[in-house]
């Protein structure tokens, strides 16, 4: 470096000879033609100082590594050329480059031996060219080609704050003509709710993917409830269960939830809530035990109950209500017992409805309950009025309904008692 300084001082002082030269020359001979002859050989000779001192190798190297070191773009413009011949570089675009080394100096010294040796490191590396006075070397940068990759269409993407395009169909982003250097990237799309947002500082050096997916999903709800409306934090969404598809994104925290609100002849029934959180697919039912369904089941459960004793102590199974024909003949049948002489008399002790082991279903637009019932009652023997008789019975019985024509059925009856476990009491 001595030798250059040395030289660039001998230079500089046979330029300054040679300008008072042509100074004396111009204001001796005042011709145009010797003025303009004087000042393009001055402008020669500043072009050939400026290449031999500049141009050279280890000179070049060794610029570089204070460009990098000093953080200085300027300096650092005029010493690369782009390796990507179809753009241009601008300092700002060097300000990722010169981060990367400003993150760790090591990388600084990597790069200068590589440099030295003739091998590209960091996407970097020499090149000269020939000229009419001689080697010139420069800086090549090789620009990159980024893909990012989400998880999300129609997401907006942003390089180091600035806005530069939306994921496509295929959830990704081709971002071409990038110098290596550091990087923040962010990854924005609207939700409801909420926006989602993700953001990741990346070391780009070489073509390559980054993966950067957003904390959200897409939702499909099922349901039975086919026909009801969703909502949405308790809004309507104006969508019903059976267009409920993929739809969204919901960010994945819990912070939306989704009812469903169904019309029934019983009045409008809403869901409980089903928060968003890893799972796309929703199954919403409505818990029909918990609403006032439950009571109209239960008022025509014991109605039919109470009927069927009635029909057994009248001898009528048509005295049976709410019940298909062949149920009246099976519960008729399966109570009944024959007698001599002194008629059955038949009285229920008690009749227990056990929801917690029934159901209240809608299947394909029909509403269908399978109860459980309990009866214990007694068959009684009387002369006169008086209790001859007396044995105390217990059984078990499904009974399934259905709600037609806006009242429910008993369309099956099915006794379930194991024998041996009855309650039975003579008296």
């Amino acid at each position: 470096m001595d030798k250059l300084r040395e030289s660039i001082t001998g230079v500089g002082h046979n330029i300054c000879s040679f300008y008072k030269r042509v100074k004396d020359k111009i204001i001796k001979e005042k011709d145009p033609k010797v003025i303009i002859i004087c000042v393009i050989a001055l402008a020669l000779i500043i072009v050939f100082l400026y290449g031999n001192v500049s141009s050279k190798k280890r000179d070049v190297i060794e610029q570089l590594s204070n460009s990098l070191s000093k953080g200085n773009e300027r300096a650092l413009m005029n010493l690369i050329e782009d390796g990507n011949k179809n753009s241009g570089m601008t300092k700002e675009e060097l300000i990722p480059y010169i981060d990367f080394f400003k993150a760790d100096k090591s990388r600084i010294n990597k790069l200068v031996s590589s440099l030295e040796k003739g091998d590209e490191i960091y996407s970097t590396k020499l090149e000269s060219k020939k000229s009419f006075w001689g080697e010139k070397w420069y800086v090549v940068i090789q620009k990159k080609k980024l893909i990012l990759v989400s998880n999300f269409p129609e997401a907006n993407v942003y390089l180091n704050g600035n806005f530069i395009g939306t994921t496509n169909i295929s959830r990704t982003l081709e971002i071409p003509n990038l110098i290596p250097g550091v990087y923040d990237l962010k990854v924005e799309k609207k939700a409801y709710n909420s926006n989602l947002v993700e953001e990741k500082n990346i070391v780009f050096m070489d073509n390559n993917k980054i993966d950067i997916p957003l904390n959200g999903t897409l939702v499909t709800v099922k349901s039975s409830f086919d026909d009801s409306n969703v909502y949405i934090n308790g809004e309507d969404s104006g969508i019903k269960v059976k267009d409920f598809k993929d739809v969204g994104p919901f960010p994945k925290d819990g912070s939306s939830y989704l009812t469903i609100k169904c019309n029934t002849p019983w009045g409008e029934i809403y869901s409980k809530k089903f928060y968003i959180e890893d799972h796309p697919e929703i199954n919403i039912e409505l818990d029909l035990k918990d609403t006032i369904i439950k009571e109209d089941v239960e008022k025509v459960v014991k109605e039919f109950y109470s009927s069927v004793f009635q029909a057994l102590n009248s001898e009528d199974k048509n005295d049976i209500r709410n019940a298909k024909d062949e149920v009246k003949d099976n519960i008729y049948n399966t109570l009944s017992q024959k007698y001599f002489l002194l008629k059955n008399d038949y009285d229920i002790s008690d009749l227990k409805i056990k929801m917690e082991n029934s159901s209240i279903e809608r299947n394909h637009g029909v509403y269908e309950a399978s109860i459980v019932v309990n009866v214990s009652y007694k068959i009684k023997k009387k002369i006169l009025g008086i209790d001859v008789k007396s044995e105390s019975m217990e059984k078990n019985f499904f009974t399934n309904m259905k709600y037609e024509n806006g009242k429910w059925i008993v369309y099956n009856v099915q006794d379930f008692s194991l024998p041996g476990l009855e309650e039975e009491k003579s008296n």
